[in-house]
């Protein structure tokens, strides 16, 4: 029975602890295979941090509110990353590593300067949240209609046009699509 209770007790102090969201100044002398969830929101970062790196069993990243316009190829090197947050910060060009981050559920991007969606998105088959919230998306790609498992798409804060929004909505029919209403001067 104390067996019991002790792998009981172990079991949720290891699912507490994957799921804390230390920061950046938490972490840099702990043991990395600890670390599943990590935040260096609001650094003022204009790259990663090298560091970064041996984290490598993340499955949350929070990098939101920054000043990043790219990310390296390493970052693909997060296979288990379930969670990407790069929103508030100043892409313009849709980061290609993300699509290498074949496990990632949620991508959270909203107010950047993203013009596009590359096809190699349909690479993250798992994604089931796609947050695109106030930025100048003009071309979604073709990939986006192969992600079988989304759930979620916000392009609010987006102008669309009426045949666009209703062409989108077909192609898409299983997906919740959050969009400000269409303006007919698009059409």
């Amino acid at each position: 029975m104390k067996t019991l209770f002790v792998l009981i007790f172990s079991l949720l102090l290891l699912e507490s602890t994957a799921q804390k969201m230390y920061d950046w100044e938490e972490v840099k002398s702990a043991n990395s295979d600890t670390i599943f969830a990590l935040s260096l929101s609001k650094m003022k970062l204009t790259e990663l941090p090298t560091e970064l790196l041996r984290f490598n069993h993340l499955k949350k990243l929070d990098l939101s509110h920054n000043r990043l316009n790219f990310l390296p190829e390493s970052l693909s090197d997060f296979r288990e990353l379930e969670i990407l947050d790069i929103s508030h910060n100043k892409f313009e060009i849709f980061p290609i590593p993300i699509t290498r981050l074949f496990n990632l559920k949620t991508l959270k991007a909203s107010a950047n300067k993203l013009t596009y969606v590359p096809d190699l998105i349909a690479s993250n088959s798992h994604l089931q949240k796609l947050d695109l919230f106030n930025n100048e998306i003009e071309n979604l790609g073709k990939g986006i209609y192969e992600l079988r498992e989304l759930q979620l798409l916000d392009l609010s804060g987006t102008m669309y046009g009426t045949i666009f929004q209703k062409e989108l909505k077909a192609k898409l029919s299983w997906v919740k699509i959050i969009m400000d209403p269409p303006c007919t001067c698009l059409d």
